[in-house]
């Protein structure tokens, strides 16, 4: 994340000079991402589960499965995104499920 600000500048107060304010950039780092706790599941059909969760309010979050648990997350499917809430309740409904076991996890947005 980038941070752009302006100085304030007597000079553009006075409308016959127009020059402009200094200015800097920074690089400001944004807040890491709040990761998912108190995960839920529950089956909603035959193939489908409802997932849910708890983070920050009003974020973003990706939905990752695998059916093997021990890969690396770059090995995890994206199976689709959704917002938490305003008290950061994260809840996702995931499509149906073809595999004999599968597992979820939330994870930040993907770039």
């Amino acid at each position: 994340m980038w941070l752009v600000s302006r100085q304030h500048s007597p000079a553009n107060e006075d409308k016959k000079t127009l020059r402009p304010a200094p200015c800097s950039v920074k690089r400001a780092s944004a807040p890491p991402p709040v990761p998912a706790t108190n995960l839920t599941i529950r089956a909603v059909g035959p193939a489908s589960f409802a997932l849910g969760g708890q983070g920050a309010a009003n974020s973003a979050y990706s939905v990752y499965a695998s059916t093997n648990i021990t890969l690396p997350m770059s090995n995890w499917w994206l199976i689709g995104v959704t917002n938490s809430d305003a008290g950061g309740l994260i809840q996702f409904v995931a499509p149906a499920a073809t595999n004999v076991q599968r597992f979820y996890r939330f994870g930040p947005p993907s770039p």
